[in-house]
């Protein structure tokens, strides 16, 4: 604990346990590349509920080829927002809430799906108008 005498109050510090999808900013003296390491894949969307854009961010350990994928309800495919190789680290990729034609897609659940080498990821997302 720490007092700070010209508030008349005292800053306790609180510590939050690492959990999954978290991202970490590391203070003091930082590494020379900057890069915050993925402790674990994650895969987590915003805002959700959206309309009419969300933003998948998501962190690989290693690098690999990444392939992202939205299903509607009936697990038929509406769009691939990704398939390209990336490396080990965090990232973001956005949908707009249309089809692999263009067209708008319907109010409702969908759900991302991230496959990375073995690891493959799924996030619920809400489209509503």
């Amino acid at each position: 604990m720490r007092l700070l005498p010209e508030y008349s109050f005292a800053v306790v510090p609180r510590f939050v346990p690492l959990t999954e999808g978290m991202l970490v900013k590391r203070l003091g003296a930082a590494e020379s590349d900057g890069v915050v390491p993925v402790l674990r894949p994650y895969l987590t969307a915003g805002p959700n509920p959206f309309n009419p854009i969300t933003e998948f961010r998501f962190g690989l350990t290693h690098a690999s080829d990444v392939v992202i994928d939205v299903f509607n309800l009936r697990g038929a495919k509406v769009a691939r927002l990704l398939q390209a190789p990336l490396a080990a680290g965090h990232h973001t990729v956005s949908w707009s809430g249309v089809d692999h034609a263009g067209r708008r897609v319907a109010s409702g659940p969908y759900f991302a799906r991230l496959r990375a080498g073995s690891l493959t990821l799924t996030q619920r997302v809400m489209l509503v108008k």
